[in-house]
């Protein structure tokens, strides 16, 4: 409820109810700002009032106050400019829009006129304007060049990918647009140009940064060109764009593992030099790594395999080596239970060494031995 503001000895006049704003979008096609307000179109009169209540647009870079005109869809717009000279003289800046109820003004409420949408508002305005002067339309065409820099690009690096749109039609390109998909298998983003509207002869160049994951094994990344255009101009563009990569060498590791006494005192068989386990038996495992390369181990992760089925059971399989840059080394342990029965043969245990990017990139092995049953006795 809204009271005017004002000084009398006459008694108050009553309090008035100003329409909310419900939602306020640009839109290109209804040439501004419109806006849907909490009364429905059955309080609107023929002269576009809202039950008496008008609404106005004004802002400090807008060239006049401009009033709103309802449309079939439920929503007030207001129409900020008549051509797309006067839109290309609004400047971003706050609007209001404010009601205007018999007589006296309320502000409903303040929004945002910035770049993004003034540009579309002007492109959208220029081609409804060429539209009805005939020169608009199809027969626009245009030439699309890429390229990359620098190449070829070490995986985990970045490059400026640059594309070049050429207007060489007769007519206008109105929201042209360009896409670069990469194959799935790389990891990459997908790369998008919005060039807009080109004149004919005119070219703009656009460049985006792309960033190579360290984790790309292939010596190329592929993209798949798509392109548009308002009215379907002839677009002359490759299908396809190539970034040459190098990339990372694996890291150099040597790994080691060392079967542990645990806590159950099993000692070296002195016939075969073996430790041997029987099913229950903790088993400590320690994982030796040091990487003798040029290239880190980023984010190292050491995490226990065991080819054979039900042989062991893991109790801790995983294991943070971290980052190990060349010469370094680190230590880490693995716990297991076994639970492969008396007699079993030996049990081959693996420790995967996995990069972060680069996935597994070295491996420990080691063999558990198992106790051989015990020996029937005679007569049994």
């Amino acid at each position: 409820m809204l009271t005017p503001v004002g000084c009398s000895s006459s008694p108050r006049p009553p309090r008035v109810t100003a329409p909310k704003l419900l939602s306020a979008v640009w839109s290109p096609e209804a040439g501004g700002l419109c806006v849907q307000l909490d009364r429905g179109l059955d309080e609107l009169g023929s002269d576009g009032l809202m039950g008496g209540t008008q609404l106005r647009l004004s802002g400090p870079t807008l060239p006049r106050s401009v009033y709103a005109e309802p449309t079939p869809a439920g929503a007030m717009c207001f129409r900020i400019a008549e051509s797309p000279a006067e839109m290309r003289r609004i400047k971003p800046g706050p609007v209001t829009v404010h009601a205007l109820i018999d007589g006296d003004l309320y502000e409903v409420d303040t929004r945002l006129l910035d770049q993004t949408s003034l540009d579309r508002l002007f492109e959208w305005s220029l081609a409804e304007s060429r539209s009805e002067s005939g020169i608009a339309g199809p027969g626009g065409s245009v030439e699309i060049e890429y390229r990359v820099e620098p190449q070829p690009v070490p995986a985990g690096g970045r490059a400026v990918v640059k594309a070049l749109a050429r207007s060489t039609g007769t007519r206008p390109v109105y929201r042209l647009h360009t896409r670069l998909e990469p194959a799935t298998e790389t990891g990459l983003d997908p790369i998008d140009f919005q060039f807009g509207m080109l004149e004919p002869g005119e070219t703009l160049e656009l460049e985006q940064r792309v960033h190579i994951p360290r984790r790309v094994r292939q010596s190329a990344a592929s993209f798949a060109v798509t392109s548009s255009e308002q009215h379907n101009a002839a677009i002359d563009t490759s299908e396809s764009l190539t970034i040459a990569v190098n990339p990372l060498p694996l890291p150099a590791l040597e790994t080691t593992l060392e079967i542990l006494p645990d806590r159950h005192g099993r000692v070296v068989d002195p016939v075969s030099g073996e430790l041997r386990f029987r099913p229950g038996d903790d088993v400590h495992l320690v994982c030796n790594v040091k990487n003798f390369g040029d290239s880190p181990l980023v984010g190292g992760v050491a995490r226990l395999r065991t080819p054979v089925a039900d042989s062991a059971s893991v109790r801790i399989g995983r294991a943070i080596v971290g980052d190990l840059p060349p010469s370094a080394s680190g230590r880490v342990s693995i716990w297991l239970v076994v639970t492969a029965p008396l007699g079993s043969d030996p049990v081959p245990i693996v420790v995967e060494i996995e990069d972060q990017d680069l996935g597994v990139v070295a491996e420990a092995t080691t063999i558990l031995f198992i106790e051989p049953r015990p020996a029937k006795r005679t007569g049994d």
